[in-house]
């Protein structure tokens, strides 16, 4: 859907590229701060942190190498003046951003349980510390809102992105048009927009670790050494 326009695709696409890479970054960072969990990793998950790095370079880079190097290919065939075969190089791009958003919205959702898991645990734990209860809570809703902020965004992509794949034909509803293309320029922009404004969110009443340029993993982060240390402590 995005690459059919007219425009040059390097900046049609930027509002969703910034979009994608955030929420690959979170997904990515959301699973390293759960291997950091001692509870959850065990000697023999110590070689796991490497993966997820080998994952995310994955899928880091690919999109770059796959956009620009289709781009380039359309771009020469049209000098050529081939623009027959360009279809090719349009539905590679069609396809790929299908599969990123696809597995994007597959193992978001999985991550952002599995980190809930974790914090929930914890503040049964220390239920008596109101400090350790108030952010683990802000954390908890931080964490529930970029989770839907960002199924209800790939949700849209996926779906438009499989009716391009489809190739049906909206040209002849003006209005279901209209509302797609509405819908495909502010979906990136209002999403990356809204998980801004999540990542800021901070009562007044947080303390220093909840501040505004910290986000959820972070506020996870030290909560989970804020425990490891207690425990610790326990044990000497």
């Amino acid at each position: 859907m995005y690459s059919n326009s007219n425009t040059c695709i390097v900046f049609d696409n930027l509002p969703w590229q910034f979009c994608y890479y955030s929420f690959a970054c979170y997904l990515f960072g959301v699973a390293h701060t759960i291997c950091s969990s001692k509870q959850i990793m065990g000697d023999k998950y110590r070689t796991l942190p490497i993966v997820i790095d080998i994952f995310f370079i994955i899928f880091t880079v690919f999109p770059v190498v796959i956009t620009n190097t289709c781009s380039i290919a359309k771009g020469a065939l049209i000098k050529q003046g081939s623009l027959s075969e360009t279809s090719k190089y349009t539905e590679a791009l069609d396809y790929s951003w299908l599969l990123y958003s696809a597995i994007l919205a597959l193992f978001i959702p999985y991550a952002g349980y599995m980190l809930i898991k974790v914090l929930r645990q914890q503040l049964f734990k220390h239920q008596n510390i109101p400090e350790f209860v108030q952010n683990a809570k802000t954390a908890l809703l931080k964490i529930r809102m970029t989770m839907l902020i960002a199924i209800v965004t790939l949700t849209t992509t996926i779906i438009f992105e499989f009716l391009t794949v489809l190739k049906v034909s909206t040209s002849q509803n003006y209005h279901l048009t209209l509302a797609m293309y509405i819908v495909s320029t502010f979906n990136s922009t209002l999403a990356s927009t809204l998980v801004i404004m999540v990542v800021l969110f901070n009562p007044k009443l947080l303390t220093p670790f909840s501040s505004p340029s910290s986000n959820q993993e972070d506020s996870a982060e030290h909560i989970m050494s804020h425990v490891d240390s207690g425990t610790g402590q326990q044990k000497n």
